[in-house]
């Protein structure tokens, strides 16, 4: 039992031995030998250690053998320009018919060359390629031999020139002219028969290399060495492929001057056939001649380029070549561009669908165009508009509208049910006419003739009751204007005044007062309903244009028809107009939203809202107009404006004459353009409230979106501007404009003393004597709800140069105050 036990791990350790030298050239024994590895045991290895064998450390070497040994790393390769892939070279090799169009030379590549896209770094043989069983055994291949049972050793045996190698124990073996396969399964018998108790495992070594040359219009033509195992596809690889003038179609491989194959690279491209890519052998010529005759073409087909004829192809062979027609194309219009007899260009009509004309014999220098399916639509009805799914409908003879719009489903719920469009081309034309439909007419199913007799390439236009149906028709007004003739007028009209929609329409054959109101949404509610105006232009005369004024009622019995270019104005009721409103903000009695008639005045309507609460502060009021808001916003955006160019035009006279600027007077400056840019303008308009009300002044006549605020009362006096201590105090009967002012840290070195003006709390501004504008005296009381403004001094070195920004620090300290004031109210 001992004995076989022992037999079992020698045979363990001999098979490790074996597999792990067979493994790199086969997967199946690396498998075996991983097996016998999982299976050993601790016995077996300390059985084997005795016998100095190290089982750890062969069962490692199998782990790592089928890990990174056996990848093949792929030569590194680099791109390179080749005519399938730059203009330029494309230009040398395209036919005569393209290579004079800039364009279609840019656009068309010669076919197939970017297969040698990628250059080779290394021009040493492949070493890689894995052997088959019909590799034809030559002087240079090597054979590993390994030897396992009675006798173990292993060797690499070269076939010597004579075709020999020298086998131990065995002798000279002629190898030379076998496979691969037949001299592994002759040497495994002769050893098994002459050396007993001892098995082989034989495995291909390094290969014999071999010089081939690659000339003609190769890459880099020259001699290579490459593989035993190579191809004509191989070595042209591997040499850098051809040139880009060189032939696709006609690579000849040539054996001390005779002709052995010719490969057609083509057969490669497009069918993947390797048949003629015959191994090459020491010393064979591969060699490349100029590229053959040239067809292109273009348009739809499936692979648009320039190809290489081999001679006898005709139109339809070239299609193949280019992958066929195209889904789109329109195979009875062929266009085949030719050199004639003379030397010019001629060109072919050709309709392949006809066998003749597919059959046609191609030139050198031939150019085909495949045209394509025009994106005219014929035989259909579109529907578009207000529909849940717009879209194209078949067309049959004696299609109604009622065929196409069938359910009130189809159409959006805001559709306007009174009117809808058809527009219809002329016969053999673009040109169009609108005609008109009731679509609930249509789907009322009502015997009227709305319900039209449909034509192919009839638009059903529907129209949404709240859209902007002017801008929906403007494209077909747009036409109508364009397919007006000399003495006529376009058929459009033109609806203004009091029309849900005003603008330009189409004219509707047989359009009367009527439609055009339907069509252009209706009449608004102010419009006057008894009455229209056109004006209407005559173009009868050749020599003269007369116009015309036609009055016509509204009433259901006109009938008269509109004409091209009408003008409809619609007019506004007599004394109709939008309700008026103001707000009354603060400390009324009933403050709100109050409408007012035309005429009505402020007192009247503060009367309505019950007059001022107990608390009301009417010398604080803040009043506000929408036109003045306006007119001060644009005042705002000029002075800003101005003020820009003025301190741009001042810091480039200072830069032109050499002066250092004064970064304190340039910030000073900047800082007042921020402010003022950011101001936005709020309307105020200074009234006497309390005069008003007391009749002591003139009554305001109310406008549209008038804002009255009226305060509680304030007992605060505040100072602002040039002072050490900007801030608020409570109002003292006591104290005059100075007091205030010293309680503030008095003024600061950039004040303008003589320039000191007052706020009033109902904003009218008081200076004491001149400005831009003339007030009462300097000595005015101060009252509660003043503010007191000390301006920046005009006669400063730093503000002096820009006239421009006292007026405006003004303007700033004014409209935050009424701003202040108007954040009062929001904040309570």
């Amino acid at each position: 039992m001992k004995l076989v036990k022992t037999t079992n791990i020698w045979r363990s350790v001999f098979a490790l031995a074996i597999m792990l030298c067979a493994s790199a050239g086969y997967s199946q024994d690396l498998a075996q030998a991983k097996q016998l590895c999982g299976n050993l045991t601790a016995a077996n290895k300390a059985m084997a250690q005795q016998a100095g064998y190290d089982l750890d450390a062969l069962c490692g070497e199998v782990a790592e053998a089928g890990t990174d040994k056996g990848v093949i790393q792929p030569e590194p390769m680099v791109p390179r320009s080749t005519a399938s892939s730059t203009g330029g070279v494309a230009t040398a090799v395209a036919p005569v018919a393209v290579a004079g169009v800039e364009e279609a030379a840019e656009d068309l590549k010669p076919f197939g060359y970017d297969l040698f896209a990628n250059a080779p770094t290394t021009y040493a043989p492949a070493a890689s390629i894995p052997v088959s069983g019909d590799y034809l055994l030559g002087p240079g291949d090597t054979l590993d031999i390994l030897f396992y049972g009675k006798t173990n050793n292993t060797f690499s045996l070269e076939i010597n020139r004579e075709g020999f190698v020298d086998f131990p124990e065995l002798g000279p073996v002629g190898l030379a002219g076998l496979t691969y396969g037949e001299a592994k399964e002759m040497l495994q018998a002769r050893i098994s028969a002459q050396i007993i108790g001892t098995q082989v495992s034989i495995s291909m070594g390094s290969l014999r290399s071999m010089q081939i040359f690659v000339l003609g219009e190769a890459f880099k033509p020259g001699a290579y060495t490459v593989s035993s195992l190579s191809t004509i596809t191989h070595a042209l690889v591997s040499s850098g492929g051809v040139s880009d003038i060189g032939s696709l179609r006609n690579i000849q491989l040539k054996r001390q001057g005779k002709l052995i194959a010719t490969l057609d690279l083509y057969d490669l491209l497009l069918a993947g056939d390797t048949s003629n890519d015959v191994r090459v052998q020491a010393s064979d010529v591969i060699y490349i001649p100029t590229v053959g005759d040239l067809a292109s073409i273009e348009g739809e087909v499936l692979r648009p380029a320039i190809y290489e004829l081999k001679g006898g192809e005709s139109a339809q062979d070239l299609i193949d070549l280019a992958g066929g027609l195209g889904p789109k194309a329109f195979a009875e219009s062929g266009m085949l561009e030719r050199i004639n007899a003379d030397g010019f260009m001629t060109a072919l009509d050709i309709d392949l669908t006809q066998s003749a004309d597919k059959e046609l014999p191609l030139h050198d220098g031939d150019h085909l165009t495949v045209g394509a399916i025009t994106d005219y639509k014929k035989d259909v009805v579109s529907l578009l508009g207000n529909v849940r799914h717009e879209g194209d409908f078949a067309w049959r003879e004696g299609m109604r509208i009622s065929d196409v719009i069938s359910e009130n489903d189809q159409l959006n719920p805001d559709t306007d049910m009174s009117i809808a469009l058809v527009v219809r081309e002329f016969a053999n034309s673009v040109d169009i006419r609108v005609l008109s439909f009731n679509p609930s007419n249509v789907l009322s199913g009502a015997k009227t003739n709305d319900n039209l007799e449909l034509m192919s390439r009839d638009l059903i236009v529907v129209l949404s009751a709240y859209g902007d149906r002017v801008a929906e028709l403007a494209p077909y007004v747009t036409k109508l204007k364009r397919q007006v003739e000399l003495g006529r007028l376009p058929k459009v009209v033109t609806a203004e005044g009091t029309v849900r929609f005003p603008g330009e329409y189409p004219l509707i054959e047989g359009m009367s007062i009527g439609d055009l109101i339907e069509v252009a949404g209706g009449l608004m509610d102010s419009a006057y309903s008894q009455s229209a105006e056109i004006a209407r232009i005559d173009m009868s005369n050749p020599t003269r244009a007369a116009s015309a004024i036609v009055l016509t009622s509204l009433n259901s019995g006109s009938v008269i028809r509109l004409e091209p270019s009408d003008y409809v104005e619609f007019r506004t009721v007599p004394g109709f107009r939008e309700t008026q409103t103001i707000s009354l903000e603060g400390e009324f009695v009933f403050p709100g939203v109050y409408a007012f008639d035309k005429g009505e005045t402020l007192t009247s309507v503060i009367q309505r809202a019950g007059g001022f609460t107990d608390e009301a502060f009417s010398g604080g009021s803040v009043f506000l107009r929408e036109s003045l808001r306006e007119r001060e916003q644009k005042e705002l955006e000029r002075l800003t404006e101005t003020l820009q160019e003025e301190l741009q035009s001042q810091n480039l006279r200072e830069t032109n004459a050499d002066i250092d600027i004064d970064q304190e007077q340039v910030a000073l400056q900047e800082k007042a353009l921020e402010d003022l840019g950011s101001l936005e303008a709020i309307g105020r308009l200074v009234i006497p409230l309390d005069a008003i009300m007391s009749s002591a002044a003139e009554d305001i006549l109310l406008r549209e979106n008038d804002r009255l605020m009226v305060p509680k009362f304030s007992q605060e006096v505040t100072v602002i501007g040039e002072v050490h201590r900007p801030i608020s105090y409570l109002f003292d009967p006591d104290l005059d404009q100075a007091d205030y002012i010293d309680q503030s840290g008095g003024l600061k070195i950039s004040a303008d003393e003589k320039g000191i003006y007052v706020v009033k709390a109902n904003g009218r501004v008081i200076k004491p004597t001149r400005g831009l504008f003339k007030f009462r005296s300097a000595q005015a009381v101060i009252g509660p709800g003043d503010t007191i403004v000390v301006p920046l001094d005009t006669d400063d070195e730093k503000i002096r140069p820009m006239a421009l920004l006292a007026e405006a620090s003004q303007i700033i300290y004014q409209l935050s105050l009424g701003a202040a004031a108007i954040n009062t109210f929001k904040n309570n």
